[in-house]
């Protein structure tokens, strides 16, 4: 193995690292925003219906 190749591989390796954890960023931020749309929805419908919780 070449110190060149020995680069590559470090560098392929560093390149799939950031990629997965750019997907997880994606993928969490993603269920945050859905999480917060079902969040402020259930207010509204339950601000608009005028339940009482307490």
């Amino acid at each position: 193995m070449t110190l060149s190749s020995d680069k590559r591989n470090q560098d392929d390796r560093r390149r799939k690292r950031y990629e997965q954890n750019r997907t997880q960023r994606i993928v969490m931020w993603s269920i945050f925003g859905v999480a917060g749309a079902l969040l402020i929805a259930a207010i509204i419908l339950l601000v608009v219906n005028h339940v009482a919780l307490f």
